[in-house]
């Protein structure tokens, strides 16, 4: 029974490992993963009634509350009717996305009957509606009225495509490169102690002259302003909005006529403050929240009397901003200014779990008396918001308008911090007893627990995915691709029982095709590329399906073997992917070659033991052993293959940079021959400063660095070379 109830709600009561080897989920953890989305009777009854209700609940309604097709599919709606409505003529309106209405009347009797099921003595059945021919792609609303109720039925109907956004250049064969870094560890002599989107505009400027076009960055997400300790970017407040803290304040309008903000940059004190974050090799994060804070509240209260107290047209703009904007920008700036107030009272705060029980609940009387009387405080964090999502723009608008194909991708974290603004403002849609993560595999043989809630899976569809569809459509916002991290967790997520190890988990499947059309749907009208970071253990499903949906698989050189151990030689990697010679989860290509990153591993206790390390340094030996081999192969060798140098590290890019994918993409750290890692996975902030570390020289430096220009001209040569050959 508890095996029955747990197939009902999508949980996987076995899975095969990263060997290949069926593993069979623990009794305890079903139980666990059940009782977390709401089922936490364990005797057999109580499970043959949550089964019984799951399975007539949807022949309850007459309308489910989302219904997602393709746009070449049948025009067809289910309907659940009883036997003894089915002579009653029911009225129906549907409103289409772009204002228009039709209405009408339709007899149940006269519809195609293809199922029925008799619940509580009533016997009901399933027919066939169909909807009108030009119901084109969008989110349109039907709402059918029945007898009987005071309300209608309604339904968002949300008409996809089959595939996602494509540039042209890309279809017609073209074969482009870019780079991918961390925003914030971007390095100038303007910035304030952290890469921002004026360092970002520079070095789009130059990359589309030194020959790239893609500029591939970390989630932008908005993190926590009032708790700035909290800074990685995969575990963020919010996906839908930015962190502030990429703000160029200098690039703000309101810098230059601000009088307050004018004198605390002259300021011989200030300004030494500012030159140690720049000169830091690794960010301080609250001391940069701290200056960069002060000096936008001086400029936000410049903005009020300028602008907002005259009307002005650049007052115009923001409130455009706030409008188009809607409810979940209050809620997200609701959010900040009360955690920014607690913060304060209570010496410090991480999250809403913090806050009095009274505001736990963002619709209730104590909330709602805070908004009134901190409206002031409430406009700051959107002009924040303003600010930041304008300063993108511009950054992408520079990126095209230098002739680049694509400009910036940004990146989709898989989830977000149990206690931010994402989870406060729809407490019903995550999961608060479990959280997602990973089955044991190579890297990680214990498994891995991310500590980020889950999303409901029926409640997504219950709420219409409206929560979806806004956190797809922020992140195709100014820019034209979008990375869409561990891209299998739109079928299934690895779900960890709060208190449990990470391998006594199971997988949770997700409706796939809705959340895939959604995505092709934001992306067609986006004009959004959309990379799916397929790394790990891959479904099958997932491997069919992301080529067909014009989903860009991602490929990581170090992984693409045959199962010899041979490399995926260059003209077989798969013609839409991203392929790139390392990651952010992955040491330099320095470090790799070397062995530092292992010799860390082994130092931070990441091993469980010695034989463990001992496979570890033997599968690396024959890794990069299969690298030369492969670069010798296809004339590409080296001098020295003992010891990375820049003609090796050149010899392995242009590997990739020969392959068959659409785009190939180089990492700073690779050609400024740097060790240390972006992230060591598994690792807490006091073991190792994840997302801390800046990189070693300024962009100017970086982009004119004598390995940087001869990574760029062989990039250009083998791209070029490749496009000429299809054209």
């Amino acid at each position: 029974m508890l095996d029955r109830l747990a197939r009902k709600m999508g949980v996987e009561t076995g899975y095969y490992d990263y060997r290949g080897e069926h593993r069979t989920v623990p009794t305890s953890s079903c139980r666990q993963i059940l009782a977390a989305m709401g089922f936490a009777d364990r005797d057999p009854d109580s499970q043959s009634a949550a089964i019984q209700f799951q399975e007539d609940e949807q022949w309850l309604r007459l309308l489910p509350p989302a219904f997602v097709l393709k746009a070449h599919s049948d025009r067809t709606i289910a309907l659940h009717i009883s036997e003894d409505q089915l002579d009653v003529p029911l009225r129906w309106r549907l409103w289409y996305e772009d204002g228009r209405l039709r209405t009408g009347h339709l007899r149940p009797r006269e519809l195609n009957q293809r199922e029925q099921r008799e619940i509580d003595g009533t016997v009901w059945l399933r027919c066939d509606a169909n909807l009108p021919e030009d119901l084109g792609p969008g989110y349109h609303e039907l709402v059918i009225h029945a007898p009987g109720r005071s309300e209608g039925w309604v339904c968002r109907v949300i008409v996809v495509p089959e595939q996602c956004h494509e540039p042209p250049e890309l279809i017609h064969g073209e074969r482009i490169w870019g780079l991918s870094l961390q925003l914030y560890s971007l390095r100038s002599d303007r910035n304030w102690g952290i890469g921002d989107f004026g360092d970002l505009k520079r070095l789009a400027l130059k990359s589309a002259r030194a020959g790239a076009d893609v500029l591939g960055l970390n989630p932008l997400h908005a993190l926590f302003p009032a708790h700035p300790e909290s800074y990685s970017p995969y575990r963020p407040s919010s996906r839908a909005f930015l962190n502030m803290l990429y703000i160029d304040v200098p690039g703000i309008p309101e810098a230059t006529q601000c009088e307050d903000l004018q004198t605390l940059v002259r300021d011989p004190a200030f300004r030494t403050r500012l030159a140690n974050l720049r000169n830091a090799n690794r960010i301080d994060y609250e001391a940069v929240a701290d200056v960069k804070l002060a000096a936008l509240r001086m400029l936000f209260e410049d903005f009020r009397a300028r602008h907002l107290r005259k009307a002005t047209a650049r007052a115009r703009e923001f409130q455009q901003f706030v409008t188009e904007s809607g409810p979940p920008l209050e809620t997200h700036a609701l959010f900040d200014a009360l955690h920014a107030h607690f913060a304060r009272r209570n010496g410090g705060s991480a999250g809403w779990d913090d806050w009095p029980v009274d505001y736990h609940d963002p619709c209730s009387d104590a909330v709602m008396r805070f908004a009134l009387r901190h409206r002031d405080s409430i406009d700051f964090y959107q002009y924040l918001q303003w600010i930041a999502d304008s300063q993108l723009a511009e950054v992408q608008a520079a990126a095209i308008e230098s002739g680049m194909v694509i400009g910036v991708y940004r990146d989709l974290a898989v989830g977000v911090a149990p206690n931010g603004s994402e989870t406060w403002a729809n407490q019903r849609l995550y999961v608060g007893d479990a959280s997602v993560g990973a089955p044991p595999d190579a890297l990680a043989m214990g498994g891995q627990d991310w500590g980020l809630p889950p999303l409901h899976p029926k409640r997504l569809g219950q709420q219409s995915y409206a929560s979806f569809v806004h956190m797809i459509r922020s992140n195709m916002r100014d820019c034209g691709a979008l990375r869409i991290d561990h891209v299998m967790g739109l079928l299934r997520q690895w779900w960890v029982p709060t208190g449990s190890d990470a391998s006594e988990g199971a997988y949770v499947y997700y409706p796939f095709d809705d959340l895939a059309g959604i995505v092709a749907l934001e992306s067609q009208r986006a004009g959004c590329l959309v990379i799916g970071e397929d790394l790990g253990t891959v479904p099958e499903q997932i491997r069919e399906s992301l080529p067909a949906a014009a989903i860009y698989s991602y490929r990581v050189l170090v992984f693409e073997k045959e199962a010899d151990g041979s490399l995926v030689q260059p003209e077989d990697f798969p013609r839409r992917a991203v392929a790139t010679v390392s990651t952010h989860d992955l040491p330099p290509l320095y470090s790799y070659w070397e062995g530092s990153d292992m010799r860390l591993r082994e130092q931070l206790g990441l091993y469980p033991d010695e034989q463990t390390l001992h496979r570890a340094v033997a599968g690396r030996a024959q890794d990069r052993s299969a690298i030369v081999s492969a670069l010798s192969k296809n004339g590409m060798s080296a001098e020295d293959t003992q010891n990375m140098n820049t003609q090796l590290m050149s010899a392995v890019h242009q590997y990739v940079a020969r392959s068959s994918a659409a785009i190939v993409m180089a990492q700073p750290e690779d050609w400024l021959g740097m060790t240390e890692a972006v992230n060591v996975p598994g690792t807490t902030p006091t073991a190792y400063p994840n997302w801390r570390r800046k990189l070693s020289t300024g962009i100017d430096e970086m982009m004119d660095h004598p390995a940087a220009r001869e990574l760029f001209s062989m990039m250009n040569a083998e791209r070029s070379r490749t496009r000429q050959s299809v054209s």
